[in-house]
This record gives C-alpha cells, sequence and structure tokens, in this order.
C-alpha cells in the first residue's frame, strides 16, 4: 500500500495541517489521531471490491462512504468500503431494483 512505501510525507503533512476535505458519514472534521493505515484510494477500493475507481469516486462525491478529499485525490475509509461491498453481495441482482426500500429485508 502506498503509505506503507514511504511516499506519504506530503499526506501526513497535510493531515497535520487538517488541509483535507472530508467528505460523506463520519467525517465532519479531521479527527487528530487520523490513522492513514485505516484509509485507501479509491485504485485500492477497486482491487480490493473488484468496483471501479470511478464508483468509489461518485460515492465519495455524494458522502454515501466515508472520504476525504486531497487535491484531486480521494481517501476512503477501508471500513466503508467494505460495508459497501457486504452490502451489494447481499443485495444481490435487488440493488438494481429502483423500488426497493432502503433498510428493507
Amino acid at each position: 500500500m502506498w503509505y506503507n512505501q514511504g511516499s506519504h510525507g506530503p499526506l501526513a503533512q497535510m493531515v497535520e495541517q487538517g488541509t483535507l476535505k472530508p467528505f460523506g458519514a463520519g467525517c465532519d472534521k479531521m479527527p487528530q489521531d487520523f490513522d492513514l493505515t485505516q484509509w485507501i484510494t479509491t485504485q485500492e477500493a477497486a482491487r480490493l471490491t473488484g468496483y471501479s475507481p470511478e464508483l468509489f469516486r461518485v460515492l465519495a462525491r455524494k458522502g454515501a462512504i466515508a472520504a476525504y478529499k486531497m487535491g484531486r485525490d480521494w481517501l476512503l475509509s477501508r471500513e466503508a468500503v467494505l460495508e459497501h461491498y457486504n452490502e451489494m453481495q447481499t443485495l444481490g441482482t435487488d440493488k438494481h431494483n429502483p423500488h426497493r426500500q432502503a433498510g428493507k429485508d
């Protein structure tokens, strides 16, 4: 992962300065104890789930998953990505049904 390769210096600096823009549930402001290991890029989310990076950019812009925007790049909550993936797997083909109600089993 990118943060284990020593390339997160500028990102760590932005975290310290609080210059990342928050999006989605649970991202009202930059937490003091921001842990880079719990956040992944859209490319990593795509590799992890098999979905496209663009889907994760759309979800982040809509605020559907916890995310921070850094310049033109997104950091997504690994937990939120996995929750979204598991929810879509549980719904199966019903995820395409425009008449389904959220939260209805």
